[in-house]
């Protein structure tokens, strides 16, 4: 178990349960996690967030979803951003004192006039992540042919990277 010093981050990390992998990440799973767990606070959003993120308005809303287990180096978790026409899930990793290693949108909706992008994300138990994406335009019925897999993995060193 890593031994937290930064007694800010170790509440910050609490907000964020545990899980068992792997997990999907959809649109609709964001309802959950925002019933079951509590808000991030203000002053953790200015301390762990922004400095990931930086895309913020007044409409921005973070919910806290689960942290990744296991993880001996570093701490990884994801969090739901919802905005005006666009909500996504961000998978956040972390030194075991709180700085940024590494982040990465994992799954995405985000309306415009062209139509609904979509990706949904699968996370295993050794920390593949497995992202399908598409786009439904707005006068078409949806093509799977347009449709892209993307592969990554949380390395031992908690970077996300490409997997070939």
């Amino acid at each position: 178990m890593l031994k937290i010093k930064n007694q800010q981050f170790e509440i910050f990390l609490n907000s964020f349960p545990k899980i068992e992998l792997p997990i999907t990440l959809t649109e609709d799973l964001s309802v959950t996690f925002s019933a079951e767990n509590k808000p991030l606070r203000d002053k953790d959003i200015a301390a762990f967030i922004h400095s990931i993120d930086n895309h913020i308005d007044e409409y921005t809303e973070y919910i806290p979803c689960f942290r990744i287990p296991d993880t001996p180096h570093f701490h990884a978790v994801v969090f739901w951003k919802a905005m005006l026409m666009e909500n996504k899930y961000v998978l956040a990793v972390y030194t075991i004192d709180g700085q940024p290693l590494d982040a990465k949108v994992l799954s995405i909706t985000k309306h415009s006039s062209l139509g609904i992008a979509r990706s949904v994300a699968t996370i295993d138990e050794d920390w593949n992540i497995l992202i399908a994406k598409g786009v439904e335009e707005v006068n078409d019925a949806y093509d799977p042919n347009s449709s892209k897999i993307l592969c990554l993995e949380i390395n031992p060193e908690g970077k996300i990277v490409p997997v070939e």
